[in-house]
Formats: C-alpha cells, structure tokens, sequence
C-alpha cells in the first residue's frame, strides 16, 4: 500500500513544488477558528502547516484506511472520515469555511460532483484551495508510485484547466487566484537525489503543477 511508504518520499519533486503551491495558496487565507475540510487527507503531510495556523476544527476524508491509520497515530483524537466516493458524510451544509484538496482532484472520479459537494458544505465566503498535477503534464490513465521492486498504477484522471474551473463555476464557485508549479532550480535537488539530472535538463520550466483559490460568493454578490 502506498500508506507505508508515503511519508518518507522528502525529495519527491511533486511534493516540494506542492508545498510551496499551498504555501502561496495560504498565504492570505485565515485558518485561526476556521472549520477546516481536508480532502484526501493521506497521512497528513498538510497538517503540521493547518494545525499551526489554529483552526477551530480540522476533519480529514480520504478513501484510503491505510492513510488514516497512519494520521491516526500522529493525531489520536483526530476528526477523520474515510470516503467511497466524494460526498463528505456528515457534514452539514454551509458548516466550513475552508475546504482544502491537494494531489487528490485528478483520482476523483465525478469532478462535477465534487464541487457540488465542496459548495454544499461552504459558508458564503468560504474558499477551496486546490492543487494538483497540471493538465500538461498528467498522464491521461494512470499515476504510477513505487512499493518496494513493483510498481503500482492507480486510475488518474487528466483535466483540462478550463474544463476545471468551468466545473467549479457551475456549482457556485468563482475562481480568485491560479497558481503554476515551474520545475527550475528549487526541487533540482529532488532529481540530483534520484540521479535524474538528465530528466531535470529536459523538463526544466515545465508546468508539473497546478494551484487553484475558489471562492463561494456571500449570498447577495
């Protein structure tokens, strides 16, 4: 299971050019007493960042219980819900004001969906911070991880940035800020580590990423 081994990918340039997409994401968005919703929680590599920033309360959903586990065991009392599909069971409408989704969106099926669900559950003014792997880069099928010598594709879906944000306005969520992830010099250590220097030659200033800030509108704008 990719749980068991998550947490140690620390050079993984994805996950580094993630950290700074969330980082600028969050810059001027206020966690302290905010209902916060971590959507595809994994094991929790977001939290120490959210927690600090003292929300009223954080809620985990992620489809995986090998992920939870794991968060589980950093947070013990932990708000954590595992999920089939993207509905957020037991969530009342208009109950969060954040809702935060990062390298989940391309393995969730009913895109639509989700922003249906992710508008349900914010307050008129809330916002969506959402990341994933850019449409110029995502495979269409399927993303690959490994687990000892095997290596384990799990179903990803490529979305156009267009299609993303067209999805998102239908179902009442306006876009504030777009963000890009650039492979340049800051993860070239990522592909030093993994003696891929040749790689990083040839995809430097490629779009790996994506970084979204949506917001549902106060009623009456």
């Amino acid at each position: 299971m990719w749980s068991a081994t998550y947490d140690d990918q620390v050079t993984n340039p994805l996950l580094l050019l993630d950290d700074d997409l969330m980082e600028r994401l969050l810059s001027n968005v206020p966690l302290e007493d905010k209902i916060v919703v971590d959507v595809g929680c994994g094991s929790g590599r977001r939290w120490p960042e959210l927690l600090a920033g003292r929300p009223g309360r954080l809620i985990g959903f992620d489809a995986s219980a090998g992920m939870l586990a794991r968060l589980r065991a950093k947070y013990p009392q932990a708000d954590l819900r595992r999920v089939t599909d993207h509905h957020l069971q037991n969530t009342p409408n208009e109950s969060c004001d954040l809702v935060i989704s990062t390298l989940t969106f391309g393995y969730i099926a009913d895109a639509e969906g989700a922003f249906r669900e992710w508008s349900r559950v914010l307050k008129p003014g809330g916002d969506v911070l959402l990341t994933d792997l850019h449409p110029d880069a995502a495979t269409p099928n399927s993303r690959t991880f490994r687990r000892g010598d095997r290596t384990i594709a799990i179903r990803h879906q490529s979305r156009s940035l267009t299609s993303i944000t067209a999805a998102a306005a239908r179902n009442g969520l306006k876009v504030v800020r777009i963000e890009t992830g650039v492979i340049g010099e800051p993860i070239r250590p990522a592909y030093e580590a993994a003696s891929a220097l040749a790689l990083y030659r040839q995809q430097e200033g490629r779009a790996l990423m994506f970084g979204l800030r949506l917001s549902k509108p106060r009623h009456g704008t």
